[in-house]
């Protein structure tokens, strides 16, 4: 799902650029070659920054490293390893008995 919107937004993002592109052909195109070279030049450069922060943000989203599960005669252990700190719950719930952990931004 996350996959998904990271290539909705970049798609949204391009049409955006293509539209912009064809702006900025039509207002620099009596212009000097020198201010549509600029001009491109920082198109090209919006370009770059916000391709790179949308990949950022995807980036920034935790992932599970591990999960290890360890018993000891009266007890288990459950450990997760998350690579960013996060938010979590814990609910432990009978009939059968057990324990929930909801991790809602993993």
């Amino acid at each position: 799902m996350r996959l998904a919107l990271i290539f909705g937004v970049m798609g949204l993002l391009l049409t955006l650029l293509s539209l912009m592109a064809r702006w900025f052909r039509q207002l620099f195109s009596p212009l000097a070659p020198r201010v549509r070279w600029i001009a491109g030049i920082s198109a090209g450069a919006i370009t770059t920054f916000l391709a790179l922060w949308s990949f950022s943000l995807a980036a920034a989203q935790p992932d599970v490293r591990d999960i290890l599960v360890g018993t000891n005669y009266e007890r288990t252990r459950v450990s997760i390893s998350v690579d960013q700190t996060v938010a979590y719950q814990l609910y432990v719930l009978q009939s059968p008995d057990r324990v929930v952990i909801d991790l809602p931004s993993v």
